[in-house]
């Protein structure tokens, strides 16, 4: 990994960490509203809120992108996919 692409990666966990610590805030946000107005302390639900639910499906995407499906998990798609063909030649 370069120097180039290493700087990519931080700056994109850096971005999905920002993401999460609004999110956070958000729901946050929401919770203290609906207290004051029920007076109850009752958690949002998530799919009950389409911003928060259509937010966290977001995030989660962007999670995967950058820690499950990285440049070395496709690197090493290619390769098998090379090697199948080879053997099929």
């Amino acid at each position: 990994m370069n120097y180039q692409s290493a700087h990519d990666r931080v700056q994109e966990i850096k971005r999905l960490y920002k993401s999460i610590f609004w999110f956070a805030i958000f729901s946050l946000i929401l919770v203290f509203r609906n207290f004051y107005k029920t007076g109850e302390l009752i958690l949002p639900n998530i799919g009950g809120s389409f911003i928060l639910t259509i937010w966290a499906i977001i995030i989660v995407a962007r999670a995967a992108k950058l820690f499950i499906f990285n440049a070395e998990w496709e690197a090493n798609i290619y390769k098998n996919e090379v090697e199948k063909m080879k053997k099929q030649l």
